[in-house]
């Protein structure tokens, strides 16, 4: 199972990001002083990674987003046209799922949102309006 971008997921080393994937666009530091996380964010990539005390926690890929372009590169699990349907025929049932209507403080107001989440392969994947949003893999790389 894919759990990561070019090596990088779960574990890795922080200057494991830039060495494979270049400078980011930003640092975000907002959480650092209270709970030691950082977002390494490729806004024209459409990548972003968190980190905590210098080890990565979560790699997203956004495929629908107002902050970054489209994810373009060629990854195993999905791509821009890969539906609900087809992920569930894929990984079967999800450990956990919701739909909900996206708030007005949310990224897409009024959107319908279904989120599937497969943690015993450190996978989840977000569709806004059935169109898949953002992958986000959580499982630790060996």
């Amino acid at each position: 199972m894919y759990s990561g971008l070019n090596k990088i997921g779960r574990g890795t080393d922080e200057k494991e990001i830039t060495i494979n994937l270049g400078q980011p666009d930003e640092v975000d530091k907002a959480w650092e002083q209270s709970d030691g996380e950082k977002y390494f964010n490729y806004y024209d990539k459409g990548i972003q990674i968190s980190t905590k005390n210098g080890k990565v926690v979560t790699v997203f890929l956004y495929y629908k987003s107002s902050e970054f372009s489209p994810f373009s590169g060629k990854i195993d699990v999905a791509n821009e046209k890969t539906t609900i349907d087809d992920i569930a025929k894929a990984f079967g049932l999800p450990s956990y799922t919701s739909v909900s209507t996206v708030s007005e403080y949310g990224e897409f107001p009024g959107s319908k949102e279904t989120y599937m989440s497969y943690d015993s392969l450190g996978v989840s994947f977000s569709f806004y309006d059935e169109k898949l949003g953002n992958i986000r893999f959580y499982k630790e790389v060996k």
